[in-house]
């Protein structure tokens, strides 16, 4: 039991560091387009302040505008996948803990049961050797 509850400990904590990969590339995705945003942002003021004298740049603003929008969107989406993860990795943390406190338990309870199997062997021995000194005795009584 103590190996399965290791196994389980173990197994939550591979879980664990997946979502915590998981988390940290969702984190990497959502830097890389907050960037992007920012990139963008700065291309579309710069397409604003040009706009005013040309036509062509104005629907040019306008194709950024809507790129930007959608960054915004996969943005948003990519926090909120972000969050999620997080709170997985967390939740898995703690199952981790738990389980680790529970082997702990186990690793305990085993060895008690361990030293007091020992003490019973011992004790058992001794009352053979004792019964055999009887019998000895007892031998030396009859003969």
């Amino acid at each position: 039991e103590e190996d399965r509850a290791l196994r389980r400990a173990r197994f939550a904590q591979q879980r664990t560091l997946c979502w915590e990969e998981e988390a940290l590339a969702r984190q990497e995705e959502v830097e890389e387009l907050q960037e992007q945003v920012r990139e963008l942002h700065s291309r579309v003021l710069e397409a604003e302040q040009a706009a005013s004298s040309v036509d062509a740049v104005g629907k040019e603003l306008s194709a950024e505008q809507a790129r930007v929008g959608g960054l915004e969107s996969a943005l948003v989406e990519a926090e909120k996948r972000a969050r999620s993860a997080e709170v997985r990795v967390a939740r898995q943390a703690d199952k981790v803990a738990e389980l680790q406190d529970r082997a702990g338990e186990l690793s305990s309870e085993l060895a008690e049961a361990w030293a007091s199997a020992r003490a019973a062997t011992a004790r058992a021995s001794r009352a053979l050797e004792l019964e055999e000194q009887l019998a000895a005795r007892q031998a030396e009584l009859h003969a």
